[in-house]
């Protein structure tokens, strides 16, 4: 959602005023569930996956939050790059550069995305999950569905 919500709201916005907003609107909507999600799926993702240097798992999910700083403070950053390259008396007196410029930045937000979902695609599981799976058991969910069918619990009911 991440990806598709800053590409979106970077290609796929057009017209002036009224219309432009609605569709922004739409667009960073669809970003910001996505944002949403990312954020618990960090601090999991971080937790349950082994490091080579060492780290405990309190210092990895940290260190996982911590990026999302840099992130903050990389955003306004890139602005001021773009600023450098247009040129800021274009970006303030001309339409294409004021466009291409806020297009610009709002695509390069699905960069990070990009790349972390290439690195969970090449990831192998957790030392966890392969134990937890070969050990037998089914998973938290399935032990809850198990749960739910289960007649002194429904009797509950």
């Amino acid at each position: 959602l991440v990806i598709i919500g800053a590409l979106g709201s970077a290609l796929f916005t057009r017209g002036f005023g009224d219309d432009i907003w609605r569709s922004l609107v739409i667009w960073r909507f669809l970003l910001g569930i996505g944002v949403g999600g990312t954020y618990p799926l960090t601090a999991v993702y971080a937790g349950e996956m082994h490091d080579e240097r060492g780290l405990g798992r309190t210092s990895r999910v940290a260190l996982a939050i911590s990026m999302q700083v840099v992130g903050n403070i990389l955003a306004p950053t890139l602005m001021f790059v773009i600023l450098l390259l247009l040129g800021a008396d274009k970006v303030t007196q001309e339409p294409w550069a004021t466009e291409f410029g806020w297009r610009m930045l709002l695509g390069m937000g699905a960069m990070p995305c990009v790349i972390a979902l290439r690195e969970v695609w090449v990831a192998s599981d957790s030392t966890e999950f392969i134990s937890a799976r070969a050990s037998g058991h089914k998973g938290r969910l399935a032990e809850v569905l198990d749960a739910l069918q289960d007649a002194t619990y429904r009797r509950r009911l």
